[in-house]
């Protein structure tokens, strides 16, 4: 089982969907994530959406991060997602949980709260093929109809696992493409230089991703 995580924010990385891949790694589950960094309201280009297609070829579930002024960037890579792949694409985050019926006009089906339990029961059951209509903490569409259950318990925080910060499968939008995401990278982003005159934080900065030279990305 194949899943990719995206994430539309400007910014190099979404604590949520890390969290989630890290508890999905925990279970055994492939993951990678996509960052499409973005000014939220700023429409994708086709050479971006074509290279996100691609990179999802392979996926059997695809989760979309979505914050409420970043909605019209999820409608865009969600249509064009199902418009080139057939695979079912899950939405969470904060819209997801304040406005799951209008989400649920986009996707499939929509995690309302935490996500972590949540989305490896989505996973789990569609890896056996087993209707996920009755999971809690999601609102899906099946046949027509729209079936939103009861909200999952809270987790307790205690249980989750350390967030692994593992970038192997990670892939970030950088001046127009989608790249892998590389030791250079981390270094610049996080500001864990060893060069003492840089050693600035700009953590998870959007201007260290434009400010980014071929040579540093190569």
């Amino acid at each position: 089982m194949k899943v990719t995580l995206i994430s539309p924010y400007n910014s190099f990385s979404s604590y949520g969907l890390k969290s989630i891949s890290t508890y999905l790694r925990n279970n055994g589950i492939s993951v990678s994530t996509i960052n499409l960094t973005n000014d939220f309201g700023t429409p994708y280009t086709k050479d971006v959406l074509d290279q996100l297609v691609g990179l999802c070829g392979q996926s059997d579930l695809i989760g979309i991060s979505c914050l409420s002024n970043y909605f019209m960037n999820c409608v865009q890579i969600t249509k064009e997602i199902k418009d080139r792949l057939k695979v079912p694409v899950v939405w969470g985050g904060v819209h997801a949980t304040i406005a799951p019926e209008e989400c649920l006009q986009h996707c499939d089906c929509a995690v309302i709260g935490e996500g972590e339990e949540t989305f490896l029961e989505i996973v789990n059951s569609l890896k056996i093929k087993k209707p996920i209509g009755n999971i809690l903490g999601t609102i899906v569409r099946n046949n027509g109809k729209v079936l939103k259950n009861d909200i999952r318990p809270l987790m307790d925080v205690e249980s989750l696992p350390v967030i692994d910060n593992d970038f192997s499968s990670d892939y970030v939008l950088i001046k127009g493409k989608v790249r892998r995401v590389d030791f250079k990278m981390i270094d610049c982003f996080l500001g864990q230089t060893t060069q003492p005159s840089k050693n600035v934080c700009i953590f998870l900065s959007p201007a260290a991703l434009l400010n980014l030279s071929s040579t540093d990305i190569n």
